[in-house]
């Protein structure tokens, strides 16, 4: 939740709560009644507005419930940004700067969407020695929730390669990394040269040219089926 899009809507006296117009998921305007409540010393009523539009994520109060100023009633959140914040090992913190740019996912997205970072923690926790680097991303259709697990990774420096591939493209063969490489035949096992590895991507040094079609997901299939040729012909009589 972007904290600073968010809103405690609460009694300003005591009463007795004597309607409430609003739960939990709802989307409200600014100045929308959420509640009314009737005060105990002058039996007036008075109504619970909301101070800005948004969505109630919580809700604190029921019908003929007695409320005071410490009752938060309602917490409505403006959700067309959120913040994502990253935990930042100590060690890394060096790596992690303002203005760093950032991709991020859930677990079961393939599709990456990419940010910066905004605004890092001055202080590491103490139990933890971790601090938090944070994003403020763009929300509109409200997809990102708060309290969503967000994979990330953050570019700490950019270096310039002929061939990038994806990690899931490189198998072991023969104790030798391939990448199934299209040819006028189908799509063979070419022995690779990697050089530098990031999480998910790596440098291949030799062994495929820029432009050449291959396998980036799914090669594991073709390696169990060159597997059981394999197995095959050593059975023969």
């Amino acid at each position: 939740v972007n904290d600073n899009r968010l809103a405690h809507i609460g009694p300003r006296y005591e009463g007795i709560v004597t309607k409430v117009n609003a739960t939990v998921g709802d989307a409200v305007k600014e100045g929308q009644i959420l509640a009314v409540v009737e005060s105990d010393g002058t039996l007036a009523t008075y109504e619970l507005k909301t101070f800005i539009s948004g969505t109630i994520i919580e809700k604190h109060m029921t019908l003929g419930e007695p409320v005071s100023r410490e009752n938060a009633g309602f917490v409505v959140a403006d959700l067309s940004t959120v913040w994502i914040d990253i935990t930042v090992y100590q060690r890394d913190l060096d790596l992690i700067t303002v203005g760093k740019e950032a991709t991020f996912r859930t677990s079961s997205q393939d599709r990456t969407y990419s940010g910066k970072i905004s605004y890092i923690t001055p202080v590491v926790d103490k139990h933890t020695r971790t601090a938090t680097a944070r994003m403020v991303v763009s929300n509109p259709d409200g997809y990102w929730k708060p309290g969503m697990f967000i994979m990330t990774e953050v570019v700490t420096e950019k270096i310039d390669a002929a061939v990038v591939v994806p990690a899931t493209a490189v198998h072991t063969m023969e104790n030798s990394p391939v990448i199934f490489v299209e040819t006028s035949e189908g799509f063979h096992p070419q022995h690779v040269t990697i050089g530098r590895k990031g999480s998910t991507q790596l440098e291949i040094l030799s062994g495929l040219e820029a432009g050449e079609r291959y396998v980036s997901v799914g090669g594991f299939v073709m390696k169990a089926e060159l597997g059981k040729d394999s197995l095959g012909e050593g059975h023969e009589h």
